[in-house]
């Protein structure tokens, strides 16, 4: 079917890939790995960045809570002393 020519060009390049091909699948596996840490860190920074997070907006939220307590408080304090005023001048 091929020459004897074509063979031995064949067979050529076979021992060229039979000595590349461990090579590259060691190189490919290698970066595959630095990928795979990569995205495992990248993964447990973003958990700690929403855990950071979700304390963050608690303790905001909480400090708007109390804000309005107190906010509620003096409302009601001025309402307490206008009803007074005006029940005083009628």
């Amino acid at each position: 079917m091929f020459t004897k020519e074509t063979k031995n060009t064949i067979n050529g390049w076979g021992m060229v890939f039979r000595f590349i091909t461990p090579l590259m699948l060691t190189l490919a596996l290698w970066i595959l790995t630095g990928l795979r840490n990569d995205i495992t860190d990248i993964r447990s920074d973003a958990r700690n960045t929403k855990a950071m997070i979700v304390v963050y907006n608690t303790n905001h939220l909480r400090h708007h809570a109390e804000f309005e307590i107190e906010l509620c408080e003096r409302v009601a304090s001025m309402e307490a002393y206008l009803k007074d005023t005006f029940r005083s001048k009628k």
